[in-house]
């Protein structure tokens, strides 16, 4: 490829990525001011719960690593007694 359209290609690359950069950088400043400008912020306090698991005993067959898939999911081995 010739250089001088090499150039030129970069050139108007860099321009395209500073047009869509100040395009955003400007929805979001216009984004912000129409929230502040809204004054819908709203500050309470209340109870939360999360509902959640009674802790149990420990897992007599322990989580194992599937070294051969190379992924660190858990492989679990159970026995038959």
């Amino acid at each position: 490829m010739n250089h001088l359209i090499e150039k030129d290609l970069h050139y108007r690359a860099w321009w395209l990525r500073l047009v869509i950069s100040m395009a955003v950088l400007l929805l979001g400043v216009e984004i912000v001011a129409a929230q502040a400008a809204s004054g819908s912020a709203r500050v309470w306090e209340a109870p939360l719960v999360l509902p959640t698991y009674e802790l149990g005993p420990p897992n007599p067959y322990p989580a194992l690593l599937d070294w051969q898939r190379r992924k660190w999911r858990p492989v679990y081995l159970f026995w038959m007694h």
